[in-house]
This record gives C-alpha cells, sequence and structure tokens, in this order.
C-alpha cells in the first residue's frame, strides 16, 4: 500500500515537472530568437525562418529527451540531480543574458525552477536556487550599473528577488505538510493499532519488496514466527482486556529488542513475525531463543 502511494505520487510529481520543463524551455526560446533575429529584416527572417525553426524543435527534441533519460537514473544518483539542476539554471540564465541582461523582462524565468525543484525536493533546494537566482540577478544589476543615477533595475529586482524566496517557502511548507500527511496515513495503515507493531500487511509487502531489491545470496533474510500458547483461553479465563494488555507487554518486549536492528509486526491475533534482514538462520535460531526466555521470564500480573 505504501509503496504504491510513493509511486503514484512520485509519478505526478514526474509529470509535473516534465510540463514545467516544457514550458521552460519554451519560454527561453523567446528570448533567444528574439537574439537571433535582432537586426534582420523581414525578408531575410523568412528564409532562415525554416531553418531556425528546425533547429529549435531538434534541441527541444534532444533535452526532453535527455532529461527523460536523466529522469530514470537520478532518483539513486544525486551527482545527475545536481547536474540537471545546474544546466536547467544554465539555460535560463543564458536566456536572460540574452535578452538584455540586467534590462531583461525574462527574469522570472526562474520562477519554473524554483517550483519544479522545490517540489520534485524540498523547500531547502528550493531556497538554494532562489537564492543563486537571485545572486545572478542582482550581480547583473550591480556589473550594470548606470554612472552617477539610481539604479532603479537593482530596486526592482529586490522585490522580485524576495518573491523568489517567499515562493519557495510557501511552497517548500505545503510540500513538507503534505509529505507529512501522507506519511502519517501510511503509518496508520502499516500499523497495527493496538501494539503499534507493523501489521500483516506490512510484513508481506515488506517480504515481497525485499526480494524483488535484494540479492538474497549476498544478503540473507530470516523470519522468526511465534505465536503464544494457550491465549485464547488466557483471554476465555481473564477477559479480552487483559489480554490486550498482554499483547502489549509482548510486543514492547520485542520492540526493545529489535533497537531498529529487527523488524517485529503483529501477525495476527496472538501471532508475531519479526523480520530479520542480512541475518541468516542460525543467528535467527539464536536471536529467537533470547527473545523466549524474555517472554518467559517476565512475570504477568495474572
Amino acid at each position: 500500500m505504501s509503496n504504491e502511494l510513493n509511486n503514484i505520487r512520485a509519478e505526478r510529481i514526474r509529470s509535473l515537472i516534465f510540463i514545467l520543463r516544457i514550458l521552460t524551455l519554451f519560454f527561453c526560446a523567446s528570448p533567444i530568437f528574439q537574439s537571433i533575429f535582432r537586426g534582420i529584416s523581414s525578408n531575410d527572417a523568412h528564409y532562415i525562418r525554416f531553418f531556425s525553426v528546425s533547429v529549435a524543435f531538434s534541441i527541444l527534441s534532444i533535452i526532453t529527451f535527455l532529461w527523460l533519460t536523466i529522469d530514470k537514473r537520478k532518483t539513486n544518483n544525486k551527482v545527475i540531480s545536481i547536474l540537471e539542476m545546474v544546466i536547467f539554471f544554465g539555460f535560463c540564465a543564458f536566456a536572460v543574458f540574452l535578452s538584455g541582461s540586467h534590462e531583461s523582462s525574462y527574469k522570472f524565468l526562474f520562477i519554473f525552477i524554483i517550483v519544479a525543484y522545490t517540489i520534485e525536493y524540498n523547500m531547502k533546494t528550493g531556497l538554494i536556487i532562489a537564492g543563486c537566482s537571485s545572486a545572478y540577478i542582482l550581480f547583473l544589476d550591480l556589473l550594470y550599473q548606470p554612472d552617477g543615477t539610481v539604479n532603479i533595475y537593482f530596486e526592482n529586482d529586490i522585490a522580485l528577488t524576495a518573491m523568489f524566496f517567499i515562493v519557495a517557502w510557501a511552497l517548500g511548507h505545503y510540500v513538507r505538510l503534505e509529505r507529512n500527511h501522507i506519511d502519517t496515513l501510511i503509518n496508520f495503515v502499516n500499523r497495527d493499532g493496538l501494539t503499534d507493531l507493523y501489521n500483516h500487511r506490512y510484513f508481506n509487502e515488506y517480504i515481497i519488496n525485499y526480494f524483488e531489491k535484494e540479492n538474497v545470496d549476498q544478503k540473507p533474510i530470516s523470519l522468526i514466527m511465534m505465536d503464544i500458547d494457550g491465549f485464547k483461553k488466557y483471554n476465555n479465563v481473564f477477559g479480552h482486556q487483559q489480554g490486550d494488555i498482554a499483547l502489549r507487554i509482548i510486543a514492547d518486549i520485542l520492540s526493545s529488542s529489535c533497537k531498529n536492528k529487527f523488524i517485529p509486526c503483529r501477525f495476527g491475533g496472538g501471532e508475531f513475525g519479526i523480520i530479520l534482514p542480512g541475518y541468516n538462520k542460525e543467528q535467527a535460531t539464536e536471536i529467537a531463543a533470547n527473545l523466549k526466555n524474555k517472554i518467559d521470564s517476565y512475570s504477568f500480573e495474572v
């Protein structure tokens, strides 16, 4: 269930980011074409129109293909992710520079990458990109500052850069809330309400995913299955409320003994299962014996 939710969310984010990238490319193409056709007569522009459109379409197709290829590989590779952000940022910076540098009316292009990477990653990434974008724009304003007059471009761009940070912060905060909400829902789905251990659903899902992703010859996995002897009779004699207390006590013993090395689950009723990733059967047998001794030596109230 959790993997399905994560996969659906990731697919929707990829679709959204892809659309934002395509829109950014189209917006960036506008100042680039303006720079190419600047100073060219209408007759000359007519002759090179087909060539320019063909080149632009080819470049757009190549960049789109590269992004689709990178998306499949960057999940577990931070270097590729950073390289993609640098290229994307450089493309927007180049478009701003061609369209008039400090006088450019395309400085808003950085909003697209701020929004895209804040949604895809987190607020911190969005704020870093907002900072780089602001530094680049303000640097251009100071570099081309007119002599003896007020730099109106710098004054106006202070408001623009402030908007960059506000967008990154507000959107990043919303993304964080959304992710926390999803994690909370997933936790409700995967946790047993009585013992707060992982439930039967998570137990099966974890094992299936483990065999799909891991090489069990190099990294084995073991299971410990536990069944409380006479639990049905215990419930009948002392009541279900006392039985629930016993289950919680056993769950606490398992949780305190595992210490994030193993994964204790309530399999159902009076049955528990412990997943031991990376442990062979000899190690699992020794761990199971220690757990049994701890439970046997515990003095229950009744």
